[in-house]
């Protein structure tokens, strides 16, 4: 929980009301808005007068500078390559106004992951000259091959268009299986059900789903439904997809409701209008903290995907999810581990769409 609390925590008292004072001076227009962020860094520079100056820089705004240690000479204007350098031997030179360093956030985007780095020893009271100098070193270490690997992830693989090939193929659009997914259509251009199903199992391992039971107690993300949610996913790591499904399905709309009503909102009767409610309060706010494109593809999902179609339009209940089909008892003997799998990864999407809201305006959590 720390490490989204610790986004939030800046995102809500640095990022957010820097982005309202950019659209107020016009800076920023209001269609615009929310605006994506790729990266974002939040410093503390020291007035003489012993006061703070918060500066905000928001995606190609951040200047850093890097040290590595090289292998051989480069010359000034060189293309600096792998082979020139020890990667792992790479550190960020912290900002420095007037001879003295500032304290700083960096927080980098990739798909739906987060890197956050930070260094607040130049707030520290009292610091001696050689402390002050000590903290103008690059300390800190930066992953530049996990950069650079992510850049390339992005021109080579293309994740826009897998995603839509993924959403084609009756694929739920979900954060914890996104790269897995991605790197298999570049590999094999389309899907083989049985040697995708391997591919996201991989992704959603016994861990992955434990570690997130145990991050929604913590947060009490989805209160009372928790204990359905965790009956739901434990039934489905043994194979009892019947008992997975009929214990998940129930809850979406649930969710989505009680979300809305934490924000003030009375719910919509229809689950159409609670998905567009939602989606209207996410893209209300000033900002969007990964990819534009991956959460326009859930939204899309939940308001027009199988889940909520009437069922008469369902072709295949063995590879589609439906709602309508399962609650009220239309479809039988499609329960698969591939059928399962795929609602609770609708869940993993909604969940990172709220938790996504969550950090921008919830500061008790």
């Amino acid at each position: 929980m720390l490490f989204y609390r610790s986004i939030s925590d800046i995102l809500r008292l640095f990022v957010v009301p820097e982005v309202e004072g950019r659209v107020d001076n016009w800076s920023v227009k209001v269609e615009e808005l929310p605006l994506e962020l790729r990266a974002f860094r939040a410093i503390q520079r020291q007035l003489p007068d012993g006061s703070i100056e918060p500066i905000v820089e928001i995606n190609n705004e951040i200047n850093l500078i890097l040290e590595v240690r090289v292998k051989q000479a480069v010359q000034a204007g060189e293309p600096v390559t792998f082979d020139k350098i020890h990667p792992e031997e790479c550190f960020i030179v912290p900002p420095i106004y007037d001879e003295q360093p500032a304290a700083y956030f960096l927080c980098q985007t990739f798909l739906l992951d987060y890197l956050i780095l930070f260094d607040c020893r130049a707030n520290q009271l009292g610091l001696s000259q050689e402390e002050i100098e000590e903290l103008k070193k690059a300390t800190l270490n930066y992953p530049i091959q996990k950069y650079a690997e992510n850049q390339e992830f992005i021109n080579v693989v293309k994740p826009k268009e897998k995603l839509q090939t993924l959403i084609s193929s009756n694929w739920v659009p979900a954060p914890g299986y996104c790269r897995h997914a991605m790197l298999y259509l570049h590999e094999h251009q389309t899907i083989d059900e049985r040697s995708f199903l391997e591919v996201v199992n991989q992704a959603y391992s016994d861990d992955f789903w434990q570690e997130r039971i145990a991050f929604w107690q913590e947060t009490n993300f989805f209160k009372h439904r928790l204990q359905y949610i965790e009956r739901a996913i434990n039934a489905h790591l043994k194979k009892d997809y019947i008992c997975s499904i009929y214990v998940l399905v129930p809850q979406f709309e649930g969710i989505v409701k009680d979300y809305l009503r934490l924000c003030g909102n009375n719910p919509p009767n229809g689950y159409i209008d609670c998905v567009r409610k939602l989606r209207s309060i996410v893209l209300s706010r000033k900002v969007v903290c990964f990819s534009r494109d991956i959460l326009d593809s859930i939204f899309d999902y939940l308001e027009d995907g199988s889940f909520w179609k009437n069922t008469s339009t369902i072709s295949d209940s063995t590879s589609s999810i439906n709602r309508h089909g399962v609650v009220h008892g239309v479809f039988t003997g499609f329960e698969s581990e591939a059928i399962s799998m795929k609602y609770l990864m609708l869940l993993d999407a909604l969940s990172f769409v709220i938790l996504h809201d969550r950090m921008l305006t919830d500061a008790s959590w």
